[in-house]
């Protein structure tokens, strides 16, 4: 009777191992696909809108240039917010308990 016991618990915890490393994974896909929407965004339409407007205003390529630089600060804007999500998510377990 121990053995079958001891043997349960052990199952159980795989399971709770298992359970914890889906849930990760799905934190992560989550994540990964929320910040790939965001970058392309952020890099899109300001470079995109820096070149009709360089067009439109006959200033190429400064406005271009521009929202390029537009660009760069807000992926590193997204990048920082990102990872400061994943701490947090990741270092805080799925049920709120500490085992």
């Amino acid at each position: 009777m121990v053995n079958s016991s001891s043997k349960n618990k052990k199952a159980v915890t795989g399971e709770d191992k298992f359970a914890e490393i889906m849930y990760q994974r799905s934190l992560f896909l989550n994540m990964a696909l929320n910040m790939s929407w965001q970058l392309a965004i952020v890099v899109i339409v300001p470079i995109v809108g820096g070149f009709e407007l360089d067009k439109y205003l006959n200033t190429t390529p400064w406005l271009t240039v521009a929202g390029a630089v537009i660009a760069a600060l807000g992926v590193i804007a997204i990048l920082r917010q990102t990872v400061k999500s994943a701490a947090v998510r990741f270092a805080s377990p799925k049920n709120g308990s500490s085992k």
